[in-house]
């Protein structure tokens, strides 16, 4: 019995170590997950973090814009901008502009816009209104105003066609390339064309206005009617002035008709020139000695308030541009000269404007 007595307690002993054991086990399994949930990281550790899906959102954004204007500059039409997010022309409450908590919701605005835009840019088919060189700059003008009375891009300019000068050509663009690069710029303008008409509809703004187109024997009229006027050396000669057949007009006149009357009075303006001037390098430059050469400014706006062609600068030159001198330099009586030619031609351009507008 002695040793049974003293037996037990071991037996009990061992029991209770092994209980234990198992009883820290148990709790190993859970205590992991409860000191995890509620203990404190220790120093210097931390634990990596999702990015937010704000920030997620904001890049995607911004490369799909990114994407967008690439693919409107990839149809090589005209020169394209940045989204319109930091000018005065978002509307926004802060002068105009948007501020800062506006930013983002007009940039998603503007997002959403310029996906629109270029949704319409797909599979464009040329328009198919007449085209000439002497037309397509008003033409296109007018097209990309209406792109940019969107407000969403900054729109640039037309990217029109130029000839490439021609070794064969003295260095300058030949008959052919200049009739090839015209033909390309016709070729853009009428995808431009479709396109703003799409946009106008889309986004319900005023469509572009409709321009007449010349028969041949009118286009080659004019082109004669512009060489006649160059001839004259007096003022820079453009394009004859392209205007929209619309405007505040109760019955608006047909653009044929327009474009028609603006080459007749195209040649009616030639033709007077012509007949008043023809001579006018023939008085004395010296009549004009001492005058303002800038006197022919007011009488140059006269002629481009006519809408009937592009009237540019008064043709003045020095001594050796007009040939008075060669070698040797010119003389300050030889510049005086060439001033008094260049007075001579203002003199010429006021004569001109009071017979156009006296009829």
């Amino acid at each position: 019995m002695k040793m049974r007595t003293q037996f037990l307690p071991v037996v009990l002993r061992r029991a209770a170590v092994i209980a234990g054991a198992l009883s820290f086990s148990a709790c190993a399994d859970v205590g992991p997950q409860l000191v995890s949930a509620e203990t404190e990281e220790p120093p210097g550790t931390t634990q990596p973090k999702e990015p937010a899906t704000a920030t997620i959102d904001v890049t995607a954004r911004r490369a799909q814009i990114d994407a967008n204007l690439a693919q409107l500059a990839s149809l090589e039409i005209f020169e394209v901008g940045q989204l319109l997010t930091d000018t005065d022309r978002t509307g926004g409450n802060c002068y105009g502009f948007a501020c800062p908590d506006q930013r983002e919701a007009t940039e998603i605005r503007l997002a959403a816009d310029l996906n629109r835009l270029v949704g319409l840019s797909h599979d464009l088919a040329p328009a198919t209104s007449a085209c000439s060189a002497r037309t397509v700059d008003a033409k296109t003008a007018s097209h990309l105003a209406v792109l940019d009375s969107l407000n969403i891009i900054d729109i640039g300019a037309f990217l029109k066609a130029e000839p490439a000068n021609n070794p064969m050509c003295y260095n300058l663009p030949c008959a052919e390339d200049t009739a090839a690069a015209e033909a390309t710029s016709c070729e853009k303008a009428a995808l431009l064309e479709t396109l703003a008409e799409r946009a106008a509809a889309e986004f319900q703004v005023a469509p572009p206005p409709v321009f007449g187109a010349l028969d041949a024997a009118t286009e080659a009229q004019t082109s004669n009617d512009l060489m006649m006027l160059a001839r004259l050396d007096i003022f820079e000669v453009g394009a004859m002035v392209i205007s929209p057949a619309h405007g505040n007009c109760y019955v608006c006149p047909e653009p044929d008709a327009v474009l028609a009357n603006t080459a007749a009075q195209l040649s009616q303006l030639a033709a007077t020139a012509t007949t008043l001037l023809e001579g006018y390098r023939d008085v004395e430059p010296t009549t004009f000695a001492g005058c303002d050469p800038q006197e022919g400014t007011t009488a140059l706006a006269a002629l481009a308030a006519l809408h009937v062609v592009e009237v540019g600068a008064l043709i003045e030159r020095d001594a050796a541009g007009e040939g008075l001198c060669y070698r040797g330099g010119c003389t300050e009586e030889q510049e005086a000269t060439a001033k008094a030619m260049t007075c001579r031609r203002a003199n010429a351009a006021e004569r001109l404007v009071v017979a156009v507008t006296a009829r």
